[in-house]
């Protein structure tokens, strides 16, 4: 029988949880918990140069290759690359079906995929067949390369032009100069680099190998190094050339792919059309809905709306020049824009698989990402039983959870059971999560490695959810790792 998932569920207040989320982006810049920050040098299948039969990393022998680590990798350097744009819009995010015939792909984006991504995906899923069912010819392997360059290029040319900005000829030189032999050789790599950015036209393809020559023979230390006494300008250059490293560490992950993961001579590609997943009648049950105030969801939870409560529930710290009054709040939460309709990618993949599936038995409980999923988002998909590459810690107003028809009982228990926590978690944060944070990236230029570091936090929910993130990555990988090949 077919569900509908709806806000006039019991237990569901959608001018509730709108409140309390547009209040968390407000406080501190969005910035309102931890980070889960995976490690960003951590060598993975995807940072491999060459397909022998061992595994390169670990020089284990095939058979203890960890067929899900690259399947995770396989899934965000996918998104990575489809996400050819920057900003919210973009993020991209994609899930596995393993069906018994072949793998099943299914890729999303914020905004919804423009047609060029469309045709990108579909002459992806080509070469990847072809590549798979015969003998891997250079041929075919030249045009995965060019494909992936002109979806990649408006990224490839932003990351040129940052990079040029950040490798001046006297900080190459004063690296040279440098005592320490390491970033003395590394000068020399960055180069080489340096002089194929400075060539017009730009060779993007050469200049995307360098950048990788200099990423797989450093890691982050290293470029700390090149200015010991102001780490974040060697950091910079650093996460530069490995962002523009992407296409060719995404070529090798997927030639890997080819070679070692089952029915890629089958393998379907697929995208979510947002407009499916989106209910656009009316329920019946369906309460209107209308925007709360400030002064309502001070109420809702429980704290006086005055001065002094606004100023502690917003974080405002003593001694700050601009701290938060009544006045200020109902400005700036009266301008914040609504969420209708804007699902994000990783939201509309967990909806998507569960219109088309009755259980997600043969889901690969993991989500690739092209960047670290929000709060909101990972404290989702996690409660439905997915790990993915990591989370900012950050909380956007324009989220939302979309009305949606065609669930079953299952689905439809899972994922309100999801919301209801989210809902729960959101409110608590409000109340007790007020220490300062720090500002932390969204992207992330390392692997799919799900060897996380759990940050000390007085968040026992956000551990929690780190803690069962990591465990139904371990237990999936336990049961279903594929025999020896």
């Amino acid at each position: 029988m077919s569900h509908t998932f709806h806000w006039g569920l019991d237990g569901l207040d959608k001018s509730r949880f709108e409140a309390y989320t547009k209040l968390l982006s407000l406080r501190n810049g969005g910035q309102v918990d931890d980070a889960i920050i995976f490690d960003a040098c951590e060598a993975g299948p995807d940072a491999i140069e060459s397909a022998e039969d061992s595994d390169s990393v670990t020089g284990q022998p095939l058979t203890n290759f960890d067929n899900d680590k690259l399947k995770r990798a396989f899934l965000d350097r996918l998104s990575e690359i489809l996400s050819q744009t920057r900003g919210g819009y973009h993020v991209a995010a994609a899930l596995m079906v393993e069906n018994i015939e072949a793998p099943e792909v299914t890729v999303a984006k914020n905004s919804g995929l423009k047609q060029t991504d469309k045709d990108f995906v579909t002459a992806l899923e080509k070469v990847l067949r072809r590549l798979a069912g015969d003998p891997i010819s250079p041929r075919d392997t030249s045009e995965m390369w060019e494909l992936l360059l002109n979806q990649y290029a408006p990224r490839i040319r932003g990351y040129i032009s940052d990079l040029q900005g950040s490798l001046t000829q006297g900080q190459i030189q004063l690296m040279e100069r440098s005592d320490s032999e390491t970033t003395r050789s590394l000068a020399g790599r960055i180069e080489t680099l340096s002089q194929a950015l400075n060539r017009v036209p730009h060779d993007i393809s050469n200049i995307v190998l360098a950048a990788y020559h200099v990423r797989v023979l450093n890691n982050v230390s290293a470029f700390e190094r090149i200015q010991p006494e102001k780490p974040s300008v060697g950091i910079k250059i650093g996460e530069l050339i490995y962002l523009l490293a992407r296409p060719h560490v995404a070529f090798l992950t997927f030639i890997r792919a080819i070679e070692r993961i089952e029915g890629f001579d089958k393998l379907r590609i697929r995208w979510v059309e947002l407009s499916s997943l989106v209910k656009k009648t009316t329920h019946a049950n369906k309460p209107t809905t209308t925007p709360w105030t400030v002064g309502q969801t001070f109420k809702a939870l429980g704290i006086k709306f005055t001065d002094t409560e606004t100023k502690t529930l917003m974080n405002s710290e003593a001694g700050k020049s601009s701290t938060w009054t009544r006045d200020k709040l109902v400005n700036k939460f009266s301008k914040l824009r609504t969420t209708e309709d804007n699902v994000h990618a990783e939201v509309q993949l967990i909806f998507d698989v569960s219109k088309r599936y009755m259980l997600l038995d043969p889901v690969f409980k993991y989500i690739g990402c092209s960047k670290r999923s929000c709060l909101l988002c990972f404290g989702f998909i996690s409660t439905i039983g997915f790990a993915c590459r990591g989370c900012h810690g950050k909380v956007y107003e324009m989220w939302t959870i979309p009305e949606s028809d065609g669930l079953s009982d299952t689905s439809l228990e899972l994922i309100s059971r999801a919301v209801k926590e989210l809902q729960s978690q959101v409110a608590k944060l409000l109340r007790h999560g007020v220490k300062p944070r720090s500002h932390v990236k969204e992207s992330t230029v390392g692997g799919s490695s799900i060897a996380t570091a759990i940050p000390h936090t007085d968040n026992q929910h956000l551990a929690t959810l780190i803690r069962n993130h990591l465990q139904t990555n371990r237990e999936h990988s336990i049961s279903n790792r594929p025999m020896a090949r």
